[in-house]
C-alpha cells in the first residue's frame, strides 16, 4: 500500500495587500489625528465664550446692585469676591481685556480674550459681543 502524501497549500498575503492596510491605516490615523487636534481649539474657544458670557452676566448683576458698571481702571477684578468667586484666564490662560466705557453707546463695556494666538488684534480674538 502507498501512502500518498497531501500537500496543502497555504494561503499568504501578498505583499500588495499588506501595504494597501497600511496605507489604510495611514489615512485613518491622519483624519482622527486631524480632528482630535481640532476638538481641542474648539473646546477652548467655546470655554473662553462661555467664560465670556458669565462675565456679561456678572457685570450686569454689578449694575443692578452699584448703579453702574465698574471703569477700566477698577476692571473684573471688582466682581470678585461678591459676583464671582476669582478672575480666571481664557482657554489658554491669557488674561481677559476689560474695557468700560466704549465710544459705542450700544455696547457699555467690552470683554475681549486675545485667542489662541495670544496677540491683540488680530482675526482670532473673541469679544463678549460677538458671541
Amino acid at each position: 500500500m502507498t501512502t500518498r502524501t497531501t500537500l496543502t497549500r497555504r494561503r499568504a498575503f501578498t505583499l500588495l495587500e499588506i501595504l494597501l492596510v497600511l496605507a489604510i491605516l495611514g489615512v485613518l490615523a491622519t483624519v482622527a489625528a486631524v480632528n482630535l487636534i481640532g476638538a481641542s481649539d474648539r473646546a477652548m474657544v467655546k470655554a473662553t465664550s462661555s467664560q465670556l458670557t458669565t462675565f456679561k452676566t456678572q457685570l450686569q448683576q454689578y449694575r443692578l446692585d452699584k448703579g453702574s458698571f465698574p471703569t477700566t481702571a477698577e476692571g473684573l477684578q471688582v466682581l470678585v469676591p461678591s459676583y464671582m468667586e476669582k478672575i480666571p484666564g481664557d482657554g489658554w490662560n491669557n488674561a481677559f481685556n476689560y474695557i468700560c466705557p466704549t465710544q459705542d453707546p450700544n455696547r457699555p463695556f467690552d470683554i475681549k480674550s486675545s485667542g489662541p494666538d495670544g496677540q491683540w488684534g488680530t482675526e482670532d480674538d473673541l469679544s463678549v459681543w460677538a458671541l
